[in-house]
């Protein structure tokens, strides 16, 4: 799993995109720097266009995420999960 933060290139502040796979095996890394991510009263942008694969583990980091998002008066908002289909039916 690699995460590319925004700030760096064309992607707006407020961006993280993922690539790879989002399970058990990178979710504490993933989570980590999703956390690091999140701003006061800020929505926090996921790209998962170049996530290959979502299990529940994973689906389960996006979901901590957004709670602790909107513990800090923000949100996350998922891009590009419609091809997993755990994710598909808004599971965050």
């Amino acid at each position: 799993m690699s995460v590319d933060l925004a700030g760096s290139g064309r992607r707006p502040r407020g961006a993280v995109r993922l690539d790879g796979r989002l399970d058990a095996s990178t979710g504490n890394a993933t989570l980590h720097e999703l956390l690091a991510a999140l701003e006061p009263d800020r929505m926090l942008v996921v790209d998962l266009s170049g996530v290959e694969f979502v299990d529940h583990a994973g689906a389960e980091i996006l979901a901590t995420a957004r709670r602790q998002a909107l513990v800090l008066g923000g949100d996350l908002h998922l891009i590009g999960a419609s091809a997993h289909p755990l994710l598909s039916g808004g599971a965050t």
